[in-house]
């Protein structure tokens, strides 16, 4: 089956560094239609990083922000309508 992308992670390090250095530690990246996907392990730090992260006024990250239940569930529904999603999991100790 074809994925939905087939970027590498390393697409997205100019965006993880600035999240990572906003204090922010993603488990996951994706992406979803043209939208990058950044997952953290709660919902509440999903959502403290959209608020930070996308009204930045410098360099605003526009993005999909997903807690890990949240991505489990957009990922079934998107994967029931087009394809696989590919999700890049990020090792929590070397962020890589």
């Amino acid at each position: 089956m074809m994925n939905n992308h087939d970027r590498p992670l390393s697409d997205l390090s100019v965006q993880l560094d600035k999240i990572r250095a906003a204090g922010f530690f993603p488990i996951g990246a994706s992406q979803m239609y043209t939208y990058d996907v950044f997952i953290f392990e709660e919902p509440d730090e999903a959502e403290a990083a959209y608020k930070k992260l996308e009204t930045d006024a410098d360099a605003p990250i526009s993005a999909f922000w997903y807690s890990r239940e949240g991505w489990a569930e957009a990922v079934e529904h998107y994967e029931d309508e087009y394809c696989q999603v590919l999700t890049h999991w990020i090792n929590p100790t070397t962020h890589d």
